[in-house]
Order: structure tokens, then sequence, then C-alpha cells
């Protein structure tokens, strides 16, 4: 059989047929014949077996890629929004971070300080990581470790870490990594709490007078009143909202664009406040408010009460209709999740008042099932 070597100069080249039979020609890099043939023996295999050549090939960067390409074709197709592509965006750079300070030996805390220029560069170093070297126990060990020396907090990693575990999946797919998600992944939840932030009613007042700025006011109000996200709050129109109903324009899945019903006192006083106040033009509900966030922070301190982000009020919308006896299987209709399970992880677990009241709820229908018993005894015995 004829060897697929010839030289040009003193370099060994080479050739092999892919799968489509086309001939794909390279160099060995070598001068020496014996070591050309180690190398045209490797490529001959690679050809042989595409798909493990591409997992050979894959990196850290590319793994990512794939994850992200889906998810913008999603936002295209208007089947997710731009934010969900922003999120899964954040969290996969520290992974570049980390895999480029990891291979230049650089500490945790000297990646804060580094310059946006430097970081992008580290970045774009970490992105070319092996993803055989990248999906490794190890290096997802060592990445947590990395990411609290920065003092990210655990909910923050605990998302780090999924979005990895779905650029895996993808990569899986694709053909470009083989490996055991459930042995890298197997016990990612563990001491891992979904937040839990929401106020009471009362801290909600205390909030609400806190905030200066009237339109401002009905922002958070409408929040409250009907647990609307942050990107429908921006597509919120001045006739969504009803006398029984709110339409609430969410876009993230096929359930978030959907109608709140109005069924408590609480909601009808809010939402008052929003009518009286919101102030958008052209038929949208409100302006836009670019510093939410840090606004509603100030205002909390101003009230003294827990700081809450815009996405907590939200939270807290769901915790008051959970309050009101409100079961899990009409809520996340009322909230937009595609079902019932991040309301079991966020509230399934009572607070404290709650528990207190369902424990004597609990002890007051047994006393009284007892007395009911022992009343029909005696009535009994005196016929």
């Amino acid at each position: 059989m004829a060897e697929h070597l010839y030289r040009r100069g003193k370099i060994w080249w080479g050739w092999v047929y892919d799968s489509t039979g086309k001939q794909d020609r390279f160099s060995t890099g070598c001068t020496d014949k014996a070591a050309a043939r180690l190398v045209l023996a490797q490529e001959e295999r690679k050809a042989a077996d595409p798909d493990t050549a591409a997992k050979q090939a894959a990196t850290l960067g590319d793994a990512f890629d794939v994850l992200l390409r889906d998810r913008r074709a999603l936002v295209t197709a208007g089947k997710r929004s731009e934010g969900t592509l922003k999120f899964y965006e954040s969290h996969a750079r520290p992974w570049f971070l980390f895999a480029g300070a990891t291979a230049r030996n650089i500490e945790a805390a000297a990646v804060s300080r580094l310059t946006l220029a430097e970081r992008n560069d580290l970045a774009d170093l970490g992105k070319r990581l092996s993803l055989i070297d990248a999906a490794d126990e190890r290096f997802i060990d060592a990445f947590g470790r990395f990411r609290r020396e920065q003092q990210t907090s655990e909910h923050a990693i605990h998302h780090d870490r999924q979005t990895f575990k779905t650029a895996l999946k993808r990569a899986k797919r694709e053909k470009i990594w083989s490996g055991d998600i459930d042995v890298l992944f197997g016990e990612m939840e563990t001491g891992y709490e979904p937040k839990q932030h929401w106020i009471t009613h009362d801290e909600a007042e205390r909030l609400l007078a806190s905030i200066t700025l009237p339109h401002r006011k009905a922002y958070v109000a409408f929040i409250l009143a009907t647990g609307a996200e942050t990107s429908a709050i921006k597509r919120a129109q001045r006739g969504d909202i009803g006398p029984k109903m709110v339409h609430v324009r969410g876009k993230k899945n096929n359930k978030r664009d959907r109608f709140v019903p109005i069924v408590t006192e609480w909601q009808r006083a809010l939402l008052a406040i929003v009518k009286k106040h919101a102030d958008g033009k052209g038929g949208a509900l409100f302006s836009r408010w670019t510093n939410a966030l840090r606004s509603i922070k100030k205002a909390c301190l101003r009230a003294k009460v827990p700081h809450v982000s815009p996405h907590g009020l939200r939270h807290t919308f769901s915790a008051w209709m959970k309050a009101e006896g409100v079961p899990f299987s009409e809520l996340y209709l009322a909230m937009g999740h595609a079902d019932t399970t991040m309301l079991e992880r966020v509230y399934g677990k009572p607070g404290p008042d709650e528990l207190a009241k369902a424990m004597a709820d609990s002890i007051a229908t047994r006393r009284a099932a007892l007395r009911a018993v022992a009343g029909g005894k005696k009535g009994r015995r005196g016929v």
C-alpha cells in the first residue's frame, strides 16, 4: 500500500481522505520520516473517526458558542427574551476568566484588579482551553473555589454551574463532547437554595411611602399587584389594566404573555396607584426607568425594609398570593412559569409565621374533632 507522505524541502507532508472522499493535505512538521509516519497515522485515525477528531479539537469556547447560538435562534424566533441571552453570556464569562487565570497562574483576587482590556485578553485565552480538560470534576471544583475567593454569592455560582451544564448538554448533542454530565454535576444542587427575597404588606407600604416620585411609585405598585417581570413592564400598555384582569406582556416563554386576575383588595389598591400616576406616553403605561435597581435599593434603605430588587417584588406578589391560599397549580400560570417547579423550590418551605399559623390551625382542628367525638359519646350514654 502506498505511503501518503512526500517531502517539501526538509519537511515531510502527508495526505488523507475524509468521509466524503476529499483529499486533505497537511504538514507533519517533521524532518524525520519515522516521526512523520506517526503524525500521518494520527491524522488517518482522525479522518476515519471524525466524531472523535471533533471532540479532541473542541474548546471551552466552542461549547458555549453552541449554547449561545441555540439561545440566539430562540430569541430571533420570539421564544426567548434578550434578557435570557444576556443571562447565559454573563454566566459563561466567569468560566473563560477562570480558565485564562489558571493558564497564567493568576489568583482570583488579582483578576478583579485587572483592567477591562486585560480581563478580555484573559477570557480570550480561556476560551481556547480544551473542552476535554474543562469538562473535568477537578476543573469544575476548582472553579467553585475560585469564585468563592472572589466573594461571589452561592446563588451566582449555582447559575454559573448551571450554564456550563447546559452548554455541555448542547455540546453533547453536537457530538463535540461525550462525557457524563451526571458525574460532573451530580451534587450541583447541594447547599443551593433559590433566593427568597420578598417583603410583607407593611414593608411594602413603607417602601411605597419612601418613593418620592409618583410615577416610580406606580412602577413598583404594578409589579406588586401583578408579578410582572421587568421586560413585561417595558411593554405594558394603558389598556392592559381591565376591571377583572391585567394583561402582562411577557416574552421569555409561551406562558409569559398572560392575564393575571384581580382577585384581592390589595391588588385593587395598588392598581389604583398605577392608574393615577403611571407616566407612559403614546399608549405605553410606563416611561423607561434605567436605574430602577439602584433607586429601589435606596428607597428600601430610607424605608428601613429589607433590600428587594424588581425581581424580588415579583417574588413578593407570589408570596402574598400563596399566603392568600392560592395553590401552586394556579399560581404558576399567574407568574408565567412553565410549571410549578420553581414555586415549589422557592415557596415550598413555609416561613416562621406561616408555619406557626399552620400548626396552630392543625392543633385547633384536631381538638375540635376530639371534642366532637367526646360529645357524641356523652350523648349516646344519655339516651
